[in-house]
């Protein structure tokens, strides 16, 4: 079983790129750490066929945060839009 999360990445970076932890580029994530019975290519073929006519949109901040058990990661919350939860309906719909 593969351990995985899915977000969109905002900085420009090659293909399989890997950070750390401590060092991850601007992102919204979309589904946080899970595991699934799919190997690497399973899983890239099934949200690709979901994501196939995925149109870009607009995202609108709300207000930053503190998250994490020590309220150390800053994040800026966003609005959950009719086309963000629609984005992850067919992402989270892809996973099973």
């Amino acid at each position: 079983m593969g351990k995985y999360g899915i977000a969109t990445i905002f900085e420009n970076s090659k293909t399989g790129y890997e950070f750390l932890p401590d060092n991850i580029p601007l992102h919204l994530t979309h589904v946080d750490s899970f595991e699934v019975a799919l190997t690497t290519e399973q899983l890239a073929e099934k949200l690709s066929a979901a994501l196939t006519n995925q149109k870009t949109f607009q995202v609108k901040a709300l207000r930053d945060a503190e998250y994490g058990l020590d309220k150390d990661i800053s994040v800026t919350e966003l609005e959950l839009t009719p086309d963000l939860f629609s984005l992850r309906i067919r992402i989270m719909g892809s996973l099973t």
